[in-house]
């Protein structure tokens, strides 16, 4: 693929999330495996405070949020690692689609969903331990603080001590510690990007970091801001092409099944997040009047007990759905950052990653350059 190495290839981002399909199962598939662990932690957060299942799922079905005033320390951490556990599938099935974008922009169009699987396992360290690397460092930061507000409390000296290291080291060590939080939380949406091109390590990773923010920020936070408006116009477009759809099939079957399908739509639509979440991919910029309403809610009253369990098999089709849309505009964010990666790497190191060699080409070579060796070292010594 062609590549002019600026602003333009920015655009790419939407045709690539959705072609051939893979990065969309990828990143779509990420997002299910990481909801159903929140689902589940979620509702175990609950129960461990005290409220039954049941009452759970009246009421939150099958989007549950946790109410911290409601329960105790405990329920509050176990949905917090739900929390953690979603974002950590979403990190690493994104970085699934960062070696698929990479390979493809390399010329292999058949680099398969299965291998990006293998390569997402084997840096499975690199994509976690990366981020939480400035973690530690900001804790350690931190602590540090701590200490030098006990050596202030000392009396007479400690104030003295405080008052005349305030320049230097505090406020130096201070602002250095604003600049690793706010590279901490760049890390979230860099880390695929950088080890699906690279393969690199957790030292590698952290250090592109730093090397990315600090050389490039101006490529790097424009070309992410116009990423983020590709996602939402992305997202958008094809939620109204699945609106289309949904008017379409409950037409067409409604033609003979009447308004059995639509009392079982409208309760299985109930199982889908908050009208307002919805509202969110359904409107072009938020106080945009170019929007559209998805899908129409009602709680499915007067429904028999088969036509409930349709609702309910109905209304987790729907979810899928859901997914995949927001998969197609989470898709586009990290085809984009790989993109924007690939570029800034460039302009920083002066070299194309995409005409650099992989370990296994290398390989190759050299496996062929000993074969070569072989056979010319008879001919050598007659």
């Amino acid at each position: 693929m062609q590549m002019h190495f600026d602003w333009r290839d920015m655009f790419k981002a939407p045709r690539l999330a959705i072609s051939t399909g893979k990065r969309l199962v990828l990143q779509a598939l990420g997002l299910m495996v990481g909801y159903l662990g929140y689902l589940v932690l979620t509702y175990l957060a609950y129960y461990v405070a005290g409220q039954s299942l049941t009452d759970t799922w009246s009421f939150f079905g099958l989007f549950p949020f946790y109410d911290f005033e409601f329960g105790s320390w405990i329920s509050a951490i176990i949905w917090i690692l739900g929390i953690l556990f979603w974002v950590v599938c979403w990190m690493l099935f994104s970085t699934a689609v960062a070696k698929v974008t990479f390979e493809e922009l390399r010329g292999d169009q058949f680099y398969s969903t299965k291998e990006a699987l293998h390569f997402m396992k084997g840096r499975l360290s690199a994509v976690l331990f990366s981020p939480l690397t400035l973690f530690l460092l900001l804790l350690f930061l931190v602590i540090c603080g701590a200490v030098l507000g006990l050596i202030g409390k000392i009396p007479a000296a400690g104030e003295l001590i405080f008052a005349l290291s305030y320049g230097i080291p505090i406020f130096v060590v201070a602002i250095f510690s604003v600049f690793v939080a706010f590279v901490f939380f760049i890390s979230f949406i860099l880390t695929p990007a950088v080890v699906g091109c690279l393969k690199s390590d957790t030292f590698t990773t952290v250090l592109h970091y730093f090397q990315t923010v600090w050389n490039q920020p101006g490529r790097f936070f424009g070309y992410s801001a116009v990423i983020v408006v590709l996602a939402k116009i992305g997202v958008f477009v094809l939620g109204y092409f699945v609106m289309r759809t949904f008017q379409l099939v409950n037409w067409a079957c409604g033609l003979t099944m009447g308004d059995k399908l639509e009392n079982i739509f409208q309760a299985a639509a109930a199982y889908l997040p908050l009208p307002n979440v919805l509202d969110f991919f359904t409107t072009l910029y938020p106080g945009s009047s170019i929007s559209y309403q998805l899908i129409a809610t009602s709680p499915g009253a007067g429904l028999g007990v088969t036509e409930s369990i349709a609702a309910f098999l109905l209304g987790i089709t729907l979810v899928v759905i859901f997914f995949f849309v927001l998969g197609y505009g989470l898709a586009i964010l990290t085809c984009g950052q790989t993109l924007s990666f690939v570029i800034t790497y460039k302009l920083r190191e002066d070299e194309n990653l995409l005409e650099r060699k992989s370990e296994e080409e290398t390989a190759q070579e050299k496996e062929v350059e000993g074969k070569v060796q072989e056979k010319l070292e008879p001919t050598s010594k007659q």
